[in-house]
């Protein structure tokens, strides 16, 4: 041992570790001790770029640390993953050895090489006291890593309503948005935290913020199914008439999932039930797959049942063409004035979908009904066919005319 002087014994083992590397990797203090005593440099690197610092911060033994320290370990210097003591602490949740390195003057807002501070991967693991200690000391809360989120992020994405509490205390910004675009505020909404979405509100959360996609939180509340996440967006300023990148509004999606709660929640927000998507359709169009209950919703609350979609088709089109036929839901398109002779680019009316299905019961019932609200069936489409080229146009009169007293019947049913 006499013989160990400088770096004389120091890459004796393989991975260039040294006899101080060895030992303080298997926690044996009194080797460390003795090893420094006679000048080991503890701040020699192996062929991973790490000091004995860094094994003894990874398995979190404070007394190697600290005699590690008092003989100058430099807590700063970082392994070949741009790791330092302190990121190692801090992923593995040691209290003690935190705040030891700390007071050494470790750095914590050093990144490594995915751009993570410690603070990060404290917030990752969801160390509570760990983060406070580093806050204490000075961390930034809104450094950003590699993919640009910031500890809040994480922090949201936990749902860990305590260390949003934390962060936010110390000036984490609740509006910074990673590569994604998205902010904390998103990371609630899709974990489903409610609380964690309320406080980042009362800190002044912006809710119409848009990610990659052109999504606010009202989109991921809504497609979630999270009821009352969406109410409280609403009730915070978020606009339910944003469109993403399909162009849609967060309505769409609550049609589409079949959720009627929400879109009730979201019509008696202003929510425009008239605007086009990408496929230029409105709302309507896709509610007549989901039944009269929502067609009716929608129609209470202004939706236009004669606009038309990208191949000219209106809702009474859709209604008179799907495979179960819905007397009531074309009946309620007709009252709320659907016009029976608007035709689609084939130079369709709805009577020649509802004519062309199988000659059953239901889809005569659809056929007199439309006859008894105005259609026309000697309207021709684009290949010169109509509704009567089965029937003599006197046929068709005779039908029509019966079923005339049919429509005021319905009247008076419904």
């Amino acid at each position: 041992m006499s013989g160990w002087k400088g770096h004389s014994y120091e890459h004796l083992y393989s991975e260039q570790k040294t006899a101080l590397h060895n030992a303080s990797r298997k926690d044996i203090w009194d080797i460390c001790q003795l090893l420094l005593t006679k000048r080991a440099d503890p701040n020699l690197k192996d062929s991973e770029g790490k000091t004995a610092l860094h094994y003894a911060s990874e398995t979190g033994s404070s007394k190697i640390c600290h005699v590690l320290l008092l003989y100058l370990a430099d807590p700063n210097l970082k392994d070949s993953k741009k790791k330092t003591a302190l990121h190692y602490v801090a992923e593995k949740g040691s209290f003690d050895v935190c705040e030891m390195l700390l007071s050494y003057s470790a750095d914590p807002n050093l990144k490594d090489s995915e751009g993570k501070t410690a603070l990060l991967y404290a917030a990752e693991k969801g160390s509570l006291k760990i983060c406070q200690l580093l806050l204490n000391k000075g961390a930034d809360p809104n450094l950003e890593y590699s993919e640009g989120k910031t500890a809040l992020h994480y922090a949201s994405e936990i749902g860990t309503s305590e260390m949003c509490h934390l962060l936010l205390r110390y000036g984490a910004d609740p509006n910074l948005q990673d590569s994604r675009k998205k902010t904390p505020l998103f990371y609630a909404a899709e974990k489903g935290s409610f609380d964690v979405c309320e406080m980042l509100l009362s800190h002044s959360a912006d809710p119409n913020l848009k990610n990659f996609n052109g999504k606010t939180a009202l989109f991921y509340a809504t497609e979630k199914g999270t009821f009352y996440f969406c109410h409280l967006l609403l009730s915070n300023g978020a606009d339910p008439n944003l469109k993403d990148s399909k162009k849609r509004t967060p309505l769409f999606y609550a049609v589409e999932q079949g959720r009627f709660d929400i879109c009730e929640m979201l019509l008696s927000h202003s929510t425009d039930p008239n605007l086009k998507d990408f496929e230029e359709k409105t709302t309507l169009l896709y509610a007549v797959e989901k039944g009269k209950q929502f067609i009716c919703k929608l129609l209470s609350y202004g939706a236009d049942p004669n606009l038309k979609n990208g191949e000219g088709k209106t809702a009474l089109h859709y209604a008179s063409e799907i495979e179960e036929l819905d007397f009531y839901m074309c009946w309620l398109l007709l009252r709320y004035g659907a016009d029976p002779n608007l035709k689609d680019t084939e130079g369709k009316t709805a009577l020649n979908y509802a004519h062309e299905k199988d000659h059953e019961k239901q889809e005569h019932d659809i056929c007199h009904l439309l006859l008894s609200h105005g259609a026309d069936p000697n309207l021709k489409d684009s290949e010169k066919f109509c509704c009567c080229y089965d029937k003599t146009p006197i046929q068709w009169q005779e039908e029509y005319e019966m079923y005339q007293e049919v429509g005021r019947s319905v009247f008076r049913i419904f």
